[in-house]
């Protein structure tokens, strides 16, 4: 990034993102370019913030909003090098969900951007979810990575939705457990928190009747313990943080409490004891 464009940012952060005479859409283009730079600094205090303002503070039109839409969900984005053939690309991936939270919280705002593509969000962001493999929440290199925490961010917007019915909550509950079911990295950047927040919003909805969430809190707390290690330490602690962040999440709410009670023996059961 160009020192000029790096001034022109740190001029905006300075003001609260007024952006005056400027064109705010072609900006939002030129920034997209940058989404992913490597640069932690770059990226998260002057690239994210301009974009998440340009997006959520009713700088652009429907259309705009949409066309931005479009791009992010596709292969240059969200989708972008899935085999991860280029180092840090899940940077763009990553960093594209985040602004992916901005663009559904405004149609959850302000129902802007019409449902259909929202839904269309939706769809592709279950493919990328289920297909990333780069789950690192912090690198020393290029600092938070973060796919799994940022994908949380969207779940919690997106079980907001209203126009979103049972099917498509128990798919994203579905590819949350899977998820927080491997055994091949240990999930310890506050992952667990962070889905949590989501879980509690599909909770909130009241979509789901009470004998789903008990069988899907079984299921999560059931799993096959691997024969090796670090695989059996690493999906029994998955397994537990989420279950524990959720009972305490719960804490208080007494409509719930058949659930809480519900988890405490799930991971006495299957998880805890293990």
């Amino acid at each position: 990034m160009e020192e000029k464009q790096l001034q022109f940012l740190k001029d905006q952060k300075q003001s609260g993102y007024a952006f005056k005479d400027v064109n705010k859409f072609e900006l939002v283009l030129d920034l997209l370019e940058d989404i992913g730079i490597k640069d932690p600094q770059i990226r998260d205090e002057l690239v994210y913030p301009a974009l998440a303002h340009l997006l959520h503070d009713k700088h652009l039109t429907e259309d705009e909003l949409t066309a931005v839409l479009d791009k992010l969900i596709g292969p240059e984005y969200l989708l972008f090098d899935l085999d991860n053939i280029i180092e840090y690309s899940v940077l763009i991936r990553s960093f594209t969900v985040l602004q992916l939270v901005i663009l559904v919280h405004v149609h959850n705002r302000d129902h802007i951007i019409p449902v259909k593509y929202i839904k269309q969000l939706s769809t592709a962001f279950m493919s990328y979810f289920q297909q990333e493999t780069i789950l690192d929440g912090y690198n020393e290199t290029v600092g938070f990575m973060h796919s799994i925490a940022h994908s949380a961010d969207l779940f919690a917007q997106l079980f907001k939705v209203e126009d979103f019915n049972e099917t498509i909550f128990k798919s994203m509950l579905n590819a949350i457990q899977n998820k927080f079911k491997i055994n091949h990295y240990y999930f310890s950047h506050d992952e667990d928190e962070r889905m949590v927040v989501a879980i509690m919003n599909a909770l909130d909805a009241n979509i789901l009747e009470e004998e789903y969430w008990k069988s899907w809190i079984s299921q999560l707390g059931s799993y096959t313990k691997p024969t090796t290690y670090p695989a059996a330490y690493y999906i029994k602690n998955n397994v537990r943080n989420i279950l524990r962040s959720l009972y305490f999440a719960l804490h208080g709410r007494e409509q719930h409490q058949a659930l809480r009670e519900h988890i405490e023996a799930t991971l006495k059961e299957h998880v805890t004891l293990r």
